[in-house]
């Protein structure tokens, strides 16, 4: 049984994907300019694109498979911004992009315990 509390949060989750896909998207745009200014970007630079675009395939995923994506998006998150933890931007960029697992996360949990009190 889907109560509309856990309905609420599985389209927050969606919508809160869509947004952070799209302003992740912009600064993955916006950080190709490494690859235009410098003839050969250095490998970290690669690298970082890599899990960039990792995170982003993630939070899209997320609006077919919700456990997936948010894996995916969440775990990119964490390598992608544990360098700027020690500047304290690091661990807030990565709680904003984990929030549609979050929202997911309590939706599923919602939705189990209304299960298991109509039982």
């Amino acid at each position: 049984m889907k109560t509309k509390l856990s309905i609420l949060f599985r389209w927050l989750g969606q919508i809160l994907a869509l947004l952070l896909a799209l302003v992740w998207g912009l600064f993955f745009l916006e950080h190709m300019a490494w690859f235009v200014e410098v003839d050969k970007p250095p490998l970290e630079i690669w690298l970082r694109q890599g899990v960039h675009f990792i995170m982003l395939i993630g939070l899209l995923l997320t609006l077919k498979h919700r456990l997936t994506g948010s894996l995916m998006a969440a775990g990119a998150a964490i390598l992608f911004f544990s360098p700027f933890i020690p500047y304290q931007d690091g661990i807030t960029y990565i709680l904003i992009t984990s929030l549609p697992a979050i929202c997911f996360g309590l939706a599923f949990w919602l939705g189990r315990t209304a299960k298991k009190g109509r039982a």
